[in-house]
């Protein structure tokens, strides 16, 4: 066995600003999709030893590996009946060793996945708790006894949804003991309670046989939900068709969360030198989250912020919708979670795909035969020029995208699938048009796209496993052309051009050679307003870069360089030897989905572009992030007015209907929390302006404040409407009137700031 004595004191955290985990290119295998060794058509261990020097050569650091343990495989190893052995199907721990044996010989980590808010229903513990109401980890369980209705019938202990089949209750019925556990995910899932301290013990010894065998580290899978609000009890009804109901507020982020991760850390992680990164759903308070990554609360490395995978979702629990968005939208979720690491001394993590996501190609850009390629290129420029540890999931280094739309649904393999697919059966028998929808909401989005297997070549299967076996899931129709083989063989397809394997590998090189820019660096979003121009700008002491992305299928101008003393050009997603004569200063011409890298004259002190007045006394870094805040919030607050407007159209027709349409009042609900969502996220932002204007005396302080109140009030009506009628349609008026005037008043509190910050 490889084993790893604990190295020097690490508060998991750091105190310092320069560690290894924030400057490391992580790679995320999903095993079962990876590379088979042994011709049963499941990756395996072995597979991605025999590929380590692949990952090496692309620029990777960090492998994270997800579960591989011991599963009946309900959820595709999530469910674990044993935390110390390895699933057969994936090898022996003697694989692991060997793995690990090999990355350590190539100055690389493995970080393991850690699902610790439920086992399996196969795991010792559980099959110990369900024993009887006696047994000695009957309480390492959450168990309740049933409730009765008015006619006697047995209805489980509340009303909640479970997480992965919205229709079904988060409880399910033991027969022998004749009680509910709660299983947040899957029946097979149960969730461990965490009040009990041999629980915690227990996962505390399982943390130490991984480090001690010389794991580098952790993913924490969903482990804010380990802490639920003790008193169980229903949730408000917000999905009026669903019986169960989504629950996060009381099982997320609960009262001892951060207490339970202080345990760990200080018990564990700090006796070694780790990098550990949290899945945590349902987390968008900027302060909730400084308080897990925040440098001197020792609790975890990172977060994975789910903002920008959830960006086409209804916000609140409304994941499988075709919810519309624009560049706008993504911009501000990249403003924000870059400002806040910067300001509040955080981390962060960079991802756009994950085992869980559908291939961002499809969901971001154009997966056509055409655009491909400029596609996969600009979300690779992207992620490698923010700040963040970057997580790169298998398959996105070649530009691997969603399965074909002709697929049918017995093609899906994933049990949210499964789960989603029945719904739409049981709520529309016979309704083909509604179940056309349910197939193209799955195209789009469903689990299953980034868990076909990795295309490794043109041979049969892709290369991912033998010729004559059957993969457990069916490789992309597109391997033959879409392949890294293929990539590594042409990786200069013309002069001047990349493949999407070698520009990803250009880009990781150019991350660490540029850290202090990329890891460490300052950052401004340019342009903010501008429909499809994403751009920023990067720098350090010394360098400085600007990024600029065409995030549509239009040719469009661009001014945005006007200011600015273009050096050179330093990349492109185009043909490389045309980028030179483009213009280095007036109107930039981009093609779809251009991406361009951009080489500035003149770094810039660590403080944004606008710089405080020459006559203010304040900390100029606080005065420019105040401006930028205030400016975020007035984008916001555009959002706000088109969907209160959207809302007003909507309550029009439902009091014209009399009694409103099933249709159209759902409409409005999902309007309705989509503008709640908004407005929460307005309060978060202006909360940091007026925390930034108090902290420097500013004269817009008390105009902040001003505009602070109205946005809690506007929120608070929002949430009171009903869906029509006239009263609905007095207050959204007044709700449109309303929020024009704070945002006279933002632009108002602008002139404040500009004219000084001090006393």
């Amino acid at each position: 066995m490889s084993t790893s004595q604990p190295t020097k004191r690490n508060l998991s955290v750091g105190t310092d600003k320069h560690r290894w985990w924030k400057e490391a290119v992580v790679y995320q295998v999903y095993p079962a999709s990876f590379k088979d060794t042994n011709g049963d058509g499941w990756g395996d261990v072995p597979g991605i030893t025999q590929k380590i020097d692949y990952l090496k050569d692309l620029g990777v650091d960090v492998i994270w590996v997800s579960p591989i343990y011991k599963s009946p495989q309900a959820d595709m190893g999530y469910d674990i009946a044993d935390y110390e052995d390895i699933d057969p199907n994936y090898g022996t721990l003697q694989d692991v060793d060997n793995l690990i044996e090999e990355m350590k010989k190539r100055d690389m980590k493995l970080v393991m996945d850690l699902v610790v808010n439920h086992t399996s229903n196969e795991h010792a513990w559980f099959l110990d708790s369900r024993s009887s109401k006696a047994a000695s980890k009957r309480d390492w369980y959450i168990w309740k006894p049933a409730k009765y209705d008015a006619d006697g019938n047995r209805q489980p202990p509340n009303n909640w949804a479970q997480i992965l089949g919205e229709a079904n209750s988060a409880w399910t019925w033991d027969e022998k003991t004749q009680e509910y556990y709660l299983s947040l995910f899957t029946p097979q899932q149960p969730d461990l309670n965490w009040e009990n301290p041999d629980v915690r013990e227990a996962v505390h010894n399982v943390l130490r046989f991984w480090l001690d065998r010389g794991v580098a580290g952790f993913r924490m899978d969903v482990i804010n939900l380990i802490s639920k609000v003790q008193s169980f009890a229903d949730v408000e009804v917000t999905v009026k068709d669903n019986k169960y109901q989504p629950a996060a507020k009381l099982y997320a982020n609960g009262p001892r969360l951060h207490e339970f991760l202080k345990d760990i850390n200080r018990k564990v992680l700090s006796k070694y030198d780790t990098l550990t990164v949290g899945e945590m759903p349902f987390v968008r308070d900027e302060d909730e989250i400084i308080r897990i990554v925040g440098s001197e609360n020792e609790e975890l490395n990172m977060i994975f912020a789910f903002d920008l995978v959830d960006i086409d979702n209804v916000p609140g629990d409304f994941k499988y919708t075709l919810h519309p968005w624009d560049p706008r939208d993504l911009k501000e979720i990249i403003n924000r979670l870059q400002r806040l690491m910067l300001e509040r001394d955080g981390w962060n993590s960079i991802f756009v795909e994950n085992h869980d996501q559908p291939r961002s190609v499809s969901r971001y850009t154009d997966d056509s035969d055409e655009y491909r390629d400029y596609g996969a290129k600009l979300l690779c420029l992207m992620q490698t020029t923010l700040a963040g540890t970057l997580f790169v999931y298998q398959g996105e280094e070649i530009g691997m995208r969603n399965v074909p739309a002709s697929w049918d649904k017995a093609e899906y393999k994933d049990i949210e699938s499964i789960n989603f697919f029945k719904k739409y059966q049981d709520m529309y028998p016979g309704n083909e048009e509604k179940q056309a929808l349910a197939r193209k909401i799955m195209q789009k989005k469903a689990r299953d796209h980034a868990r076909t297997p990795v295309q490794w070549t043109s041979e049969p299967h892709a290369g991912f496993t033998s010729a004559n076996a059957k993969p457990w899931m069916r490789v992309n129709d597109d391997y033959k052309t879409v392949n890294a083989q293929a990539q590594l063989d042409n990786a200069r397809p013309l002069p001047g051009t990349f493949s999407v394997h070698a520009f990803w590998q250009r880009g990781l090189e150019c991350r660490k050679e540029n850290k202090d820019v990329f890891v460490y660096g300052d950052f401004e979003l340019l342009d903010p307003g501008h429909k499809n121009v994403v751009a920023y700008r990067r720098w350090s002491k010394k360098k400085a870069f600007v990024t600029v992305l065409n995030f549509s299928g239009d040719k469009l101008s661009w001014d945005g360089l006007n200011d600015l003393k273009v050096k050179k050009w330093v990349a492109g997603n185009y043909d490389e030897t045309e980028i030179d004569g483009k213009s280095k200063s007036g109107t930039l011409e981009l093609r779809p989905w251009e991406a361009l890298l951009v080489g500035w004259a003149h770094a810039l002190p660590t403080v944004f572009a606008r710089e405080a007045p020459a006559n203010s006394s304040c900390d100029a870094r606080k005065y420019s992030h105040l401006i930028g805040s205030i400016q975020e919030t007035m984008f916001i607050q555009k959002q706000e007015l088109q969907g209160l407007q959207t809302l007003l159209i909507l309550s029009i027709q439902n009091n014209s209907l009399q009694a409103s349409t099933n249709g159209t009042q759902s409409d409005f609900q999902l309007n309705q929390v989509s503008i709640v969502s908004i407005e929460q996220k307005a309060i978060s932002v202006h909360e940091r302006s007026q925390r930034l204007a108090d902290e420097l005396s500013s004269p817009s302080a008390m105009g902040l404040a001003v505009v602070a109140q109205s946005q809690v009030a506007a929120m608070i009506d929002v949430q009171s409407l009903k869906g029509g009628g006239g009263a609905d349609m007095k207050m959204l008026q007044s709700l449109v009137g309303r929020v024009k005037n704070t945002m006279t008043q933002n632009e108002d509190n602008l002139k404040m700031v500009d004219k000084g910050c001090g006393k």
